[in-house]
């Protein structure tokens, strides 16, 4: 009687399982924007090339949601007149980007030039109790569909403000393509709740300090620098701190470069930074309190080239 028990149990646990895994994998387009961002831009990697053979300058920037709906490729390239082919490697959420520095580059994919928006960190401690130094790779191999209730739940919800679940799951399919079709840029239009996607020019958020500095703080010379400058070394490339943005009144303004950030590296002549830490934009340029709207990212992107483009000059 136990072991009927047991084996109706376990099959039925398989039968939920496989249940569960294939609704996973038939509707990819119910998972929150930051998952389909991410999981689209890490499959185009592994199985396509993101720059053209014949393109001799090749520019990436890495960077969290800011740099994604932020940076345009297309825009940036023809402010250069066609001598740059550039691609946006920005992922939600994500700051590990050199081993996605490692990825492209062990797929042949070099750049000649990288802009890195946010820091590596300090890597964690290692425990000597936890034998498995990355439980959350296996835990999204063998459960990928984990947060698929959660998902289900907020796609529901949002699909009653979206003209229905078939037009949202339409309009996240469309998204996906377009993400790829525009190199990596992708407007956040889950978040935007405004006419025009444009915040009022009286919106203030509860976390602004309008008073207060931001100082991009200084990576650590850790493990990871050393693959990072290994290379950096090892394929010529220049790597570039450029600014990121915030709203003019979240944080206080800031023009003036990071001196320690700056000497930080000054012994490293594949490492510079460019600008200040941060560009400060009026609300009218942001569809929410964090992301730019689609005019914001043709002004952050045109500054970006106007920093780069001066650098260059005066390398001559």
């Amino acid at each position: 009687m136990f072991l009927r028990r047991l084996s109706f149990t376990i099959a039925l646990g398989i039968a939920f399982y496989i249940g569960l895994f294939t609704i996973h994998k038939l509707l990819p387009y119910i998972k929150v924007g930051s998952e389909i961002v991410t999981e689209e831009k890490q499959r185009f990697i592994k199985t396509e090339s993101i720059f053209p053979p014949n393109a001799k300058r090749r520019l990436v920037i890495f960077g969290d949601s800011r740099a994604l709906s932020g940076f345009i490729p297309a825009l940036f390239d023809e402010l250069s007149r066609g001598t740059i082919y550039s691609y946006n490697l920005a992922i939600p959420d994500n700051q590990m980007f050199i081993p996605l520095m490692e990825n492209i580059i062990n797929k042949g994919q070099i750049p000649t030039d990288i802009f890195i928006t946010i820091p590596w960190k300090e890597l964690p401690k290692k425990n000597p109790l936890v034998f498995i130094d990355n439980d959350n790779k296996i835990i999204k191999k063998l459960v990928p569909f984990r947060h698929l209730v959660r998902n289900l739940a907020i796609f529901g919800h949002r699909s009653r403000y979206r003209g229905g679940i078939r037009k949202l799951y339409d309009e996240n399919k469309q998204s996906a393509k377009e993400l790829l079709e525009n190199r990596g840029y992708y407007f956040i239009a889950g978040q935007s709740f405004y006419k025009n996607d444009e915040l009022p020019e009286d919106f203030s958020y509860t976390s602004d300090q309008p008073d207060k500095l931001y100082h991009r703080p200084v990576p650590p010379k850790n493990e990871l620098y050393k693959q990072f400058a290994q290379m950096l070394e090892a394929h010529s490339i220049k790597a570039y701190f450029v600014p990121i943005y915030n709203r003019a009144g979240a944080i206080k303004p800031n023009p003036e470069p990071n001196v320690e950030l700056t000497k930080a590296f000054e012994n490293n002549s594949h490492i510079q930074a460019l600008g200040p830490d941060y560009f400060s934009f009026p609300n009218k340029l942001f569809s929410d309190p964090v992301h730019l709207n689609r005019n914001g990212a043709k002004v952050y992107t045109t500054k970006l080239w106007e920093l780069y483009s001066k650098h260059l000059q005066n390398s001559i």
